[in-house]
């Protein structure tokens, strides 16, 4: 198990912070309010939950320095996305929110070819397999 001050240390931790403000930016300019960042409960976090109209969107942020492991939306597994699904129901639950139509959508940050961080929306990059 992974030390709490460990994770506070982690050096990827101010890149992954740039990347979900950078993910945040591009959802809002898509019309997308912003209903929280970094909700968490005793099963994990979501990065980003948003709204526009009657949809709501689970934002999974990934972030990379580089291309060397391949683009960040590789990193969102199938058992990162059945965790997410999880966090999702209970997001729902805990906000009470219903009559909404729930989506997963993953945002990909890396550097372009002049090393400035892009944000990548992927809309309905999966879908509630269970």
């Amino acid at each position: 198990m992974t030390d709490p001050q460990d994770r506070a240390r982690d050096p990827r931790k101010p890149l992954g912070a740039k990347g979900e403000k950078l993910a945040a930016r591009a959802l809002k300019k898509q019309g997308f309010i912003i209903l929280d960042t970094n909700w968490s409960c005793g099963i994990g976090e979501l990065d980003i939950v948003a709204r526009k109209g009657d949809l709501i969107a689970f934002v999974e942020v990934k972030t990379r320095a580089s291309g060397l492991y391949g683009p960040p939306q590789l990193a969102v597994t199938p058992a990162k996305q059945k965790k997410i699904v999880k966090l999702a129901n209970a997001y729902m639950k805990h906000k009470r929110l219903t009559g909404l139509r729930g989506r997963f959508d993953v945002v990909a940050v890396s550097p372009d070819e002049r090393g400035r961080l892009t944000a990548v929306h992927m809309p309905a990059a999966f879908v509630d397999g269970e």
